[in-house]
């Protein structure tokens, strides 16, 4: 079991005193967002009822697919396919994670506006072009969310386990007084 006075160059001798850290908020764990993602949904120490959640999450893209494809032909507007499809097959693919995530965020944002204007002026069409993408984008970022949360909450509960995450670069922390972030010394994937 490795503990955390075996870290080099760690600067909290025991797991105790890290964990007093983060309570009085000198400093916050972060985590990678895929990871916490991939162990939530996989992961053995992922509680039983968050891969639930994780897996139920992973599905609302599906579901938001499909009812792009039944919802236009139910109100008698299937051209509306022809539109909505080819945006969502190319939204779907930007992830939280993604490089172009500042843009994801800016378009939904507009997205939300073209929304609440579709409604305000009684234009369904409008409104129901932009849900999909909405639908996504907040399952996405609820989904990373809970993920990067679980991920930190669990391995300050285990010492062996902050300490691999650690080692592997994982999960890091950033003082808060300072803005600074410690990394592992180590390379990423060695332990």
């Amino acid at each position: 079991m490795t503990k955390i006075s075996d870290l080099s160059n760690f600067p909290y001798k025991s797991f105790d005193e890290l964990q007093a850290a983060v309570k009085t908020q000198k400093i916050t764990i972060g985590a990678d967002q895929t990871f916490a993602r991939e162990w939530m949904a996989r992961g053995k120490q992922s509680p039983p009822a968050w891969r639930f959640i994780s897996l139920l999450l992973h599905f609302v893209p599906y579901i938001v697919f499909l009812a792009t494809i039944i919802i236009p032909i139910l109100i008698g507007k299937p051209i509306l396919i022809l539109v909505i499809i080819p945006l969502f097959l190319a939204f779907s693919f930007l992830v939280p994670t993604s490089p172009f995530r500042g843009l994801v965020n800016i378009a939904c944002y507009i997205f939300i506006a073209v929304f609440i204007a579709g409604l305000l002026l009684g234009n369904i069409t409008l409104a129901f072009i932009v849900t999909p993408f909405l639908a996504i984008w907040i399952m996405s970022k609820l989904l990373y969310r809970l993920s990067v949360v679980q991920l930190r909450n669990t391995s300050l509960k285990d010492e062996d386990l902050f300490c691999l995450l650690y080692k592997n670069r994982t999960i890091n922390i950033l003082f808060n007084d300072t803005g600074d972030v410690l990394i592992a010394e180590y390379p990423k994937g060695e332990t």
